[in-house]
């Protein structure tokens, strides 16, 4: 029997007539394994071993049973726990056992479960065989004491020290095609974390200067953008004095318009957001100031249209992204902790 802990906590109570007539009867099995005991002993195996221990047949349809033996195992906080109920055929409770084990196999309670499903059947059976004494080797004869001198040199050496994070802080002067109804001017800022055994991070923002793109009847409107992003880069290739960064990620902001001219004048700021591949390059120039540039493809994930009526009713359209914008990015950049 393995070695578990197994705690009874409930004593078994029968009356003294079922006791009586309790030799050599039968019994239905009702036997449920819950989430997360499904590796403890099946139904199959437990009826096998039951009628092994008894030496008899003992279990048959509930129609035909003198009792009824209902169980389940369950595993919670590290513990298999199996509750055994024996009733009568009336349905009467005639006696409730517990069985825990905290090993790490619910294999441990399998004897545990065989013992108290036949004793439940059959009082009379004989309790648990006691675990075999396992007869410890007698003890080796101590060694004469022996004294042993040794010089021997030990070199000490330190642990390497932590690879810190290496972070990029930059500014720019931005360019762009797609993102506003005409080419776009703007200024940019980035931050770049290097950690140590992890992707770069990206981090930036840009403001694109207003464009004004005309309507109809010397009406037009003022377009700018606000844009924040951020990007994984899982490709990179650096040296000590240049680095390339290959990264994927997304871009999202605000796209305000301005209506000058019209019957209403209205303003608006509408949702703008991009899958953008940023592919930046960064070139020391001395101690920790860096040369950058970056180019930019993006892909709109959302469409947004600046629209406007005619006097008429109908709908206009003042500018819609196109399926593909590009920016461009030149700066400088400092390099923390200095390489």
């Amino acid at each position: 029997m393995p070695k578990a802990l197994i705690a009874i906590t409930a004593a078994l109570t029968l009356s003294s007539q079922a006791a009586a007539n309790e030799s050599g009867r039968t019994s239905s099995l009702s036997w449920v394994r819950l989430p997360g005991a499904e590796s403890c002993i099946a139904t199959q195996a437990l009826a096998r071993s039951v009628e092994q221990r008894l030496g008899r047949k003992v279990f048959v349809s509930a129609a035909e049973a003198d009792v009824s033996v209902e169980g389940y195992l369950s595993h919670d906080d590290g513990t298999w726990r199996a509750v055994l109920t024996i009733r009568d055929g009336d349905g009467k409770v005639l006696g409730t056992r517990t069985l825990e084990s905290q090993e790490g196999e619910c294999s441990a309670l399998d004897d545990g479960v065989v013992f108290v499903v036949s004793v439940l059947i059959d009082p009379e059976t004989t309790s648990a065989p006691a675990e075999p004494e396992t007869r410890k080797p007698p003890p080796a004869p101590a060694p004469k004491p022996r004294v042993i001198v040794r010089r021997e040199r030990v070199v000490v050496s330190k642990p390497a020290p932590r690879e810190p994070w290496h972070v990029e802080l930059g500014v720019a002067a931005t360019g762009a095609l797609g993102l506003l109804p005409q080419p776009a001017a703007g200024v940019g800022f980035s931050a770049l974390l290097d950690p140590p055994r992890f992707w770069d991070i990206q981090i930036s923002g840009a403001y694109w200067l207003s464009v004004t793109e005309t309507a109809e009847r010397g009406a037009k409107a003022k377009l700018s953008l606000y844009q924040g992003s951020v990007a994984l880069c899982p490709i990179s290739s650096k040296s000590r004095t240049l680095a390339y960064r290959a990264c994927a990620g997304v871009v999202g902001g605000a796209l305000h318009s301005q209506g000058q001219g019209f019957d209403s004048d209205l303003g608006d700021d509408a949702p703008s957001l991009y899958a953008a591949l940023p592919n930046r390059l960064t070139v020391r120039l001395v101690g920790p100031l860096a040369l950058t540039a970056e180019i930019t493809p993006m892909a709109p994930l959302v469409r947004t249209k600046v629209t406007y009526r005619e006097p008429l009713g109908s709908e206009r359209t003042l500018f819609a992204p196109p399926v593909l914008a590009v920016a461009g990015a030149v700066g400088l950049a400092v390099l923390l902790p200095a390489r």
